[in-house]
């Protein structure tokens, strides 16, 4: 909601947005993980350091920690966001 989004901007700590911001520009899929697991996680950082980020963005923050394996079918795909 509107109300959650400005409230967090408002009033969530620097500190958290910036762990936020850098687990999402470290973050690599895990041999085990499943890609939703993935997916999610990436979401979720991504809601955490900007509310508002674009669809693009978000899909270069997933394209950065996908497993080399499957970023090949994914390239293959070519989503437009």
């Amino acid at each position: 909601s509107l109300f959650k989004t400005r409230f967090l901007h408002t009033y969530s700590s620097p500190s958290s947005k910036q762990i936020a911001s850098n687990r999402l520009r470290t973050r690599q899929q895990r041999h085990d993980e499943a890609v939703i697991e993935y997916y999610t996680y990436v979401m979720k950082l991504c809601k955490l350091v900007d509310p508002s980020m674009t669809d693009a963005s978000k899909l270069d923050h997933l394209y950065h920690g996908l497993k080399s394996s499957l970023m090949k079918e994914v390239l293959r795909e070519a989503p437009l966001t």
